[in-house]
């Protein structure tokens, strides 16, 4: 029995585009999490905000509160083993120009395989401070 002329027409071109679309699925499957894996959460609690700013920023500042917590979730053996030190949690002050008081937005950077869930809260009030007096 003959194979139709359009199945075996440039027969070693369509074998190669097989496979390279097979090995392509392959990586992108292989990179995407499945929903069906299972999934742990934690809470790490009081993690201590780092306030950025440029080098040529003197100013002292204060954030209100200090601290924020930070619900993160993933594969059970990745969070299991996650510390707080892992977890990066910031402000920039670099939007902020001369403002006394100021609300800002809280930054968390999660190591990969780590998806941030929430931070409570999510924006802290800043203030700036007043320059410390200078001895005469």
């Amino acid at each position: 029995m003959r194979l139709p002329r359009i199945l075996t027409h440039n027969l070693r071109w369509k074998v190669i585009a097989l496979v390279s679309a097979t090995v392509v699925w392959m990586t992108l499957k292989s990179g995407t999490p499945s929903r069906n894996q299972p999934r742990g959460s934690r809470v790490l609690r009081q993690l201590p905000i780092t306030i950025m700013t440029s080098a040529e920023d003197r100013r002292a500042v204060r954030v209100d509160p200090s601290t924020v917590d930070v619900q993160v979730s993933g594969a059970p053996e990745i969070v299991n083993r996650l510390e707080a030190r892992d977890i990066r949690v910031f402000v920039d002050l670099a939007p902020i120009e001369d403002e006394s008081q100021f609300r800002l937005r809280v930054e968390v950077h999660t190591p990969f395989g780590i998806i941030l869930e929430r931070v409570t809260p999510s924006e802290v009030d800043g203030q700036s401070l007043p320059p410390p007096a200078s001895k005469p």
